[in-house]
C-alpha cells in the first residue's frame, strides 16, 4: 500500500479512534514542512509530511497517534 506524505494526517491516539494507530519515531522541521515518521504496531513505518500551517500539536516522539 502506498501513502501520499502530504495527505497523511496525524491525530493523538485515542481508545476509540479509528485507523490506524502507531507511535511517533522521530520528527524533522525543513522550513515549512514537518516530517513525522511513525512507525505501527506491526512494524510498518509510515511517514507524514504536515505543510501549510497543519499542525503537529503536541505530538512528539514516543507519542501514540491515530494515522487517518
Amino acid at each position: 500500500v502506498m501513502l501520499r506524505p502530504e495527505r497523511v494526517s496525524l491525530q493523538p491516539a485515542t481508545p476509540d479512534a479509528a485507523g490506524l494507530t502507531g507511535t511517533v519515531r522521530e520528527m524533522v522541521f525543513r522550513g515549512p514542512a514537518t516530517r513525522i515518521e511513525v512507525v505501527t504496531a506491526g512494524g510498518t513505518p509510515i511517514v507524514a509530511h504536515l505543510t501549510d500551517g497543519r499542525s503537529v500539536g503536541d505530538l512528539r516522539p514516543g507519542d501514540s497517534t491515530t494515522i487517518e
